[in-house]
């Protein structure tokens, strides 16, 4: 596989031939602006001091025509000489919010209106060797909101207190951008995560999805994860559509491997047995999506545990497709034909007992058999503007939680 990452530097400007919903002296100079990828709209226009912080006042209210305004990502960018000779190319958005337009070239590459599915077009037909030019178009998520509820056979009421988009759930969109009793109305838009370009001259892996479950009870008073783990890994599989049977290569072999993680594990991790940990099957692919489920055995796995029970050991589960499963490839390997996807996995059991006590039943978490106090926090959004979304954010926030004793977070809905 060969990766072209389209994040960086991009500009935004409204779409043309609309009329902004406000009469603003932002407005009347608003052009074409700096906006970083992975990033929001709101996010660039106030680093180009276009509108005012929305933390602050009530500035909230005099900023949302953004949310009701169409508006336009674009770059330049440079395909290689050694990515365009690859027999397919797929543009891969992992993020785009939400009702939108991608455009390679000025031809339509694809279109979107779901914020939690990721994007993969063939976009090979498109792309030409050197200089591309890319456009995603972002519609206003009120506008295609109110045009959704103006089909429905009867209105549905909307929450109007104390700021909030109407018809949010006509959307697949994050609900809290639509105000929230702990969250402003900012009905941003963009891409806030990866977006590249990716060659390949086979198959390809669309996502890897594991489970895992002890072979056998433990025996005595508190849980022991038995000697070998029973293991499953399931991948989607894409190969070459019907239209370009040329490129179709039907035997590849699929390698399922799990690996100690040197950047997470302890001596003892590294030093536990993993023998048979490792699986490989030639498959016949057939043209477009296929589902590949391998099941493997892993030795004395050193369990993952809640913070302040235990250490959370992890490990690395590699998955490799390619010709006899053995050359080495990787995301940003020479060999096109290969495609190699990494994920960090644990081994644990959890589960809610409800086991009868004194008062009825009790309703606990139990974690490797052992029963957990659960100890956590609701979790919302780090940020009404995605674009500080940040890495570094996230992990000051984890760091918070585990320092105040928390050992699970409930993740907020919306």
């Amino acid at each position: 596989m060969e990766l072209l990452s389209l994040a960086g530097s991009w500009t935004l400007k409204p779409r043309e031939g609309q009329v902004l919903p406000v009469e603003t002296i932002e407005q009347k100079r608003l052009g074409s602006v700096p906006a970083e990828i992975p990033g929001d709209i709101m996010s660039a226009l106030l680093s180009a001091g276009l509108i005012s912080d929305p933390y602050s006042g009530t500035n909230e209210l005099g900023i949302q025509w953004v949310g009701e305004t169409d508006w336009i990502l674009g770059r330049d960018f440079n395909v290689s000489s050694s990515l365009f000779a690859c027999k397919r190319i797929f543009l891969a958005i992992d993020l785009l919010d939400t009702v939108a337009e991608v455009y390679i070239n000025g031809r339509l590459a694809g279109k979107n209106d779901n914020m939690f599915v990721p994007c993969r077009w063939d976009v090979q037909d498109y792309l030409r060797e050197g200089r591309n030019h890319i456009e995603a178009i972002i519609f206003s998520p009120v506008k295609a909101a109110a045009k959704k509820a103006a089909t429905l056979p009867y209105p549905v009421p909307e929450s109007v207190y104390p700021v909030s988009s109407p018809h949010r759930n006509l959307l697949r969109k994050a609900q809290c951008m639509s105000g929230w009793d702990w969250g402003p109305c900012l009905m941003t838009g963009g891409i806030y995560d990866g977006i590249a370009l990716c060659g390949i001259d086979g198959p390809r892996i669309e996502s890897v999805q594991t489970r895992m479950k002890a072979v056998q009870p433990g025996t005595d008073g508190d849980f022991q994860w038995p000697a070998t783990a029973d293991a499953f890994a399931s991948q989607t599989l894409d190969q070459a559509s019907d239209k370009k049977p040329e490129y179709s290569r039907p035997d590849f072999a699929v390698t399922v491997t799990v690996e100690a993680n040197s950047t997470e594990a302890t001596d003892a991790v590294l030093g536990i047995s993993l023998a048979g940990s490792s699986v490989e099957r030639h498959i016949q692919l057939p043209a477009g999506d296929s589902i590949a489920v391998e099941r493997f055995m892993v030795s004395q796995p050193e369990l993952w545990w809640p913070a302040e029970s235990g250490k959370q050991s992890l490990y690395e589960l590699v998955v490799r497709l390619g010709p006899g499963g053995t050359a080495p490839c990787g995301p940003l390997g020479a060999q096109a034909q290969c495609h190699e996807e990494r994920k960090r996995i644990g081994f644990r059991e959890l589960r809610v007992s409800t086991e009868k006590d004194s008062a009825g039943r009790e309703m606990s978490f139990a974690v490797n058999g052992r029963r957990v106090f659960a100890k956590g926090a609701n979790w919302v959004p780090a940020d009404a503007l995605p674009s500080r979304w940040t890495k570094a954010r996230l992990s000051r926030l984890l760091q918070d939680a585990t320092q105040a004793h928390m050992n699970c977070l409930r993740v907020w809905g919306g």
